[in-house]
């Protein structure tokens, strides 16, 4: 929080459990997983961050998530997701990228495509900021390796994996 807010690090409260914090205007930042559906499902929204998405394997524990938002106060309700590429075969790909529904493969409707969308950043666009120790790290390795975590590609299959049609 220093570094983020550090105006405001003095009159931010902090909560341990579960973990939040909250801001002079009242507004508050959770933080949480998919895990313990007690809080997920107990809490109203305006904004949500499903962070890692390739772990996120059920396309069902998305959707618990997106109901919650329903917090009325006037903004504009907005989830966001933030994933190193995956397979194609992943329910993020598939909604996100094919605008289609993950467990049927039906196209998405006009009303749902106008609310989707997408922005690719690769370690390229953010030099600045990351080690180049890290960046040879990042390109060694597999073609593969390369790819998702360079270049940002889904993947047309999983090295090793074995069940990569799993959407529930």
């Amino acid at each position: 929080m220093e570094l983020v807010f550090p105006n405001l690090v003095d009159r931010i409260r902090k909560r341990v459990k579960p973990p939040f914090y909250t801001f002079p205007n009242g507004s508050e930042i959770w933080f949480g997983g998919l895990e313990d559906n007690d809080k997920v499902l107990g809490n109203e929204y305006s904004t949500a961050l499903i962070s890692e998405a390739p772990e996120v394997v059920l396309f069902s524990n998305y959707i618990k998530v997106l109901i919650r938002l329903a917090q009325k106060n006037g903004l504009r309700k907005l989830m966001l997701l933030d994933e190193n590429p995956y397979a194609k075969s992943h329910w993020a790909y598939k909604r996100f990228i094919e605008h289609r529904e993950p467990a049927s493969g039906e196209k998405l409707v006009d009303l749902t495509l106008d609310t989707l969308r997408t922005m690719q950043l690769n370690p390229v666009d953010n030099l600045q900021n990351i080690d180049p120790g890290h960046l040879s790290t990042l390109t060694s390795g597999s073609q593969q390796h390369c790819d998702r975590f360079f270049f940002g590609i889904f993947q047309d299959t999983v090295e090793g994996g074995v069940y990569t049609k799993r959407v529930e």
